[in-house]
């Protein structure tokens, strides 16, 4: 009984010390949710809102997928577990409570306890406070009681989240500058080796697929569970999109997310608690309360510095600054380490064999990725060993169903891959010269000898290898083997219409088809543009003509904005000219010259020149099967030269992914004379009004 009577006084007193950051942290809460709303469904309230109108701003302003409340809980936890744990800096004050009829575990939890009610009341009751500030303006559901009361319960759990990694953290050190720097290494250190660990891959491993596609797919996954408030802050429901719940207010936390979030916290709160028990008394004032630890803490963190030098020395070129780098880091981080703990600049060099370790650590973390000492890049299997290539390049932008649909069976994989997977062939003796040309390249981008005059084209390529082995890497080929391989490869009729989806789909697994036909590429659509002034006066008529108008204008009045307006005032006055010549300009035509004067004064760029224009032409639905067969008898014509050089300005929707934005963008040029004849055609049958306009 005893015990149990001390427990509950010892609790509130904890709590009558903590009032201010009760206080604190009320005012706070109270300005974040139902002020906030009061402020936001007053505003509104002037204009007649409607009652669903009234719900929706309300809605907006509390709830689930607020993210700047999360971010303001997260920052409450730490505040609180750095407040309420600081005893444990102070000698004294821990040989007090220390001194108390009462055990560690019993002590720890109390203060717990205490420093979670100073912020879960004053939440709890800022939340009922916003609900019931959104009914007094009539904006209320019950059901956004329930969703209140749910997204409380899961901020409660972000809150503890935060607070047992800032316990943890203190109970690791001995003094409160230790312990931030501790929170700081707690969250930042593995995402900091994540991203370090993508940049070595994206500028040394330059050939890689499958290393790019696994920090792809994994980097959210893998940051999620970094740190306990990267977890808070990547909190969305991992199921997938149509399983997702939403809300009045946003996405409704899944049950299992839940038990996660418990699960962390429970963890890292019973960590903190480990540590108490074994956590000396005299640490109190020390850096780390464990003294075993400074020195790996020290070596990690240094060597981190020194990876991160080493890739800013890489860009000049030189071994020598890159071992000079590695090793100034290391000295470095281990330099300013050793003074975080001793605080004095005397002892920064007590132990030199920190920086030996760690400057040798990163070099070989460093030199076998920088110079591909195990010839990653310039793997090239024999040709014997290969079973299958596929080549595709990264310029395509079309969909292959019958390879996406792959995607469960082959979860590992991006588009890419399983696409190269559907395009795979056995023409080895036309493909493999592409993997040597690629491997060429690689070699001599690692060498940074760009002096090579060839130009590249960037493809995706696998090999697959008669072990049944995958391996898929990107490269920079010759053009001009490039283009070779490609017309042998389209020599097949088959392959061809393997490799161009379209040349297989039905009309009516199409949901719409437009053409952007620009002005430098299209010249013969122009006539078709929807405004008058492009009917009579073809684009470098104008260039050259607003060019001119624009020098002189320059000339006279010595800036550019002057020019732009003289511009407009030259065409505007040849258009009242040519009014009073003809007779009374009408009404109509006054508006259509202001019109065009805005319009080509709108395009005109601060050097005096205009962008590119075009006219957007939409495929109708009686004249597809007419245009896919137009388009089908070009593609399969033409040889891929002229179908390379081609802009992808051929936007094709499937039905499959109508109402979405989509699209996959085909080769559209001059040399498609059976396309360009449909598309004059429908040009022909469509008003002005009812074609689309685009601007380069």
């Amino acid at each position: 009984m005893t015990s149990k009577i001390s427990s509950s006084k010892l609790f509130g007193r904890e709590l009558r010390q903590l009032t201010w950051l009760a206080a604190v942290q009320a005012v706070v809460y109270l300005m974040m949710i139902p002020f906030r709303a009061l402020i936001a469904l007053s505003a509104m309230s002037s204009g007649n809102p409607t009652a669903a109108d009234k719900l929706n701003t309300l809605c907006r302003q509390i709830g689930f997928d607020r993210s700047e409340n999360v971010l303001i809980v997260l920052i409450a936890g730490i505040i609180c577990g750095l407040c309420v744990f600081s005893y444990v800096h102070s000698s004294v004050k821990v040989d007090l409570y220390h001194s108390l009829s009462i055990k560690r575990e019993q002590l720890f939890l109390i203060k717990y306890e205490a420093g979670f009610v100073t912020f879960a009341v004053p939440y709890a009751v800022a939340s009922l406070l916003g609900v019931l500030a959104g009914a007094l303006y009539g904006a209320f559901r019950w059901r956004l009681m329930l969703e209140m009361a749910v997204c409380t319960l899961q901020h409660l759990l972000f809150f503890l989240c935060s607070y047992s990694g800032t316990i943890l953290a203190v109970m690791m050190t001995g003094k409160i500058v230790t312990s931030v720097c501790a929170i700081a290494v707690l969250f930042g250190y593995l995402p900091t080796c994540w991203m370090i660990l993508l940049a070595y891959v994206s500028n040394f491993l330059s050939t890689s697929m499958q290393l790019q596609a696994l920090f792809d797919k994994n980097t959210g996954s893998f940051l999620r569970y970094t740190s306990p408030w990267a977890f808070c802050i990547l909190w969305e429901n991992r199921a997938g999109t149509g399983q997702i719940s939403y809300g009045l207010t946003g996405r409704w936390p899944g049950v299992a997310e839940l038990c996660e979030l418990t699960a962390v916290f429970v963890l890292f709160m019973l960590a903190a608690l480990a540590l108490y028990h074994r956590r000396r008394s005299e640490v109190s004032g020390a850096a780390l309360a464990f003294q075993r630890l400074e020195g790996v803490i020290k070596i990690l963190l240094a060597v981190l510095a020194a990876l991160v030098a080493a890739l800013i020395a890489s860009e000049l070129d030189s071994v020598f600054w890159e071992i000079a780098f590695i090793l100034l880091f290391s000295a470095l981080g281990c330099m300013v380490m050793e003074f975080i703990y001793r605080w004095d600049i005397h002892l920064v060099l007590q132990h030199k064999e920190h920086i030996v370790i760690s400057a040798v650590l990163a070099a070989l973390m460093f030199f076998p990725i920088r110079y591909d000492v195990f010839g990653y890049n310039s793997y090239l299997p024999k040709k014997e060993e290969i079973a299958d290539m596929a080549v595709q390049s990264s310029y395509n932008m079309y969909t292959y169903p019958e390879a996406t649909q792959q995607k469960k069976s082959a979860k590992n994989k991006t588009d890419s891959q399983m696409i190269l997977d559907y395009l795979e062939c056995d023409q080895l003796d036309t493909l493999y010269p592409l993997a040597e040309s690629g491997v060429k390249f690689a070699k001599k981008s690692l060498e940074n000898d760009y002096s090579f005059e060839e130009t590249t084209v960037p493809v995706n390529l696998k090999y697959h290898l008669k072990n049944g082995k995958e391996v898929y890497r990107y490269y920079e080929v010759s053009e001009k083997t490039y283009l070779a391989a490609m017309n042998k490869l389209l020599d097949d009729r088959q392959y061809r219409e393997k490799y161009y989806p379209i040349l297989g789909m039905d009309a009516k697994e199409i949901y719409e088809m437009v053409a952007e036909c620009y002005q430098q590429n299209f010249p013969e659509l122009t006539k078709y543009y929807p405004v008058s002034m492009a009917e009579s006066t073809s684009y470098a008529e104008v260039q050259v003509e607003m060019e001119t108008e624009t020098d002189t204008a320059e000339a006279e009045s010595g800036t550019k904005a002057d020019a732009v307006q003289n511009a407009a005032d030259s065409q505007s006055e040849a258009a009242e000219t040519e009014g009073k010549t003809d007779g009374n300009m009408s009404e109509a035509e006054s508006e259509t010259a202001e019109t065009e004067t805005d319009f080509w004064a709108e395009i005109m760029t601060t050097d005096g020149t205009y962008t590119d224009y075009g006219v957007q032409i939409e495929i109708p639905q009686s004249k597809k099967a007419e245009f896919l067969a137009a388009y089908r008898k070009d593609i399969e014509t033409l040889p891929y030269e002229k179908i390379y050089v081609a802009i992808n300005a051929l936007e094709v929707q499937l039905q499959s992914k109508r109402q979405t934005y989509e699209y996959d963008r085909y080769p559209l040029s001059q040399d498609f004379t059976n396309t360009l004849q449909v598309l004059e055609k429908i040009a022909q049958e469509n008003a002005a009004a009812d074609l689309g306009v685009v601007y380069g």
